[in-house]
């Protein structure tokens, strides 16, 4: 900074020694100057400054985005998961149904097929007596015949 201002000042001393100009106008110019550069730089400043500021908001809004984006999917994830272990679960549940509905029609068949046997063996039992019955009876009749 200074040594801009030296710069200036010799600039303005050869200037007015050469009678061209005087002192001060030369100063005001260089003032003007001085006042135009500060403007220009306290402007480069701000610009930075707005600059560095929406730099830091669209960083935030990126990192908000993504922390929106990455629950969203989160919670996507976990619907999945909640519709998958969902349909799991009533697969499992019709499983069970069906395998306890075969359980029970495989005990009915067998209980059907119980009481079938057992209705064959006594009306076996009630024919071979009836036979034994009636073989006796004849025989009887052809003693009694015999006789």
């Amino acid at each position: 900074l200074w040594k801009e201002r030296r710069e200036v000042y010799v600039a303005i001393r050869v200037a007015c020694e050469d009678g061209c100009r005087e002192f001060a106008d030369c100063e005001r110019e260089a003032a003007a100057l001085r006042i135009q550069n500060k403007v220009r730089r306290l402007q480069a400043v701000r610009y930075c400054m707005i600059k560095r500021q929406d730099h830091r908001a669209e960083v935030k809004a990126r990192r908000r985005r993504f922390r929106e984006t990455a629950t969203q999917m989160e919670q996507r994830r976990m619907a999945v998961a909640d519709a998958e272990s969902a349909a799991s679960n009533e697969y499992q549940r019709r499983r069970a149904e069906h395998r306890a509905l075969c359980a029970t029609e495989e005990a009915a068949r067998a209980r059907l097929d119980r009481k079938e046997g057992d209705r064959r063996r006594y009306l076996t039992r009630c024919f071979v007596a009836k036979m034994l019955d009636h073989v006796a009876v004849q025989e009887a009749r052809a003693r009694a015949l015999l006789r």
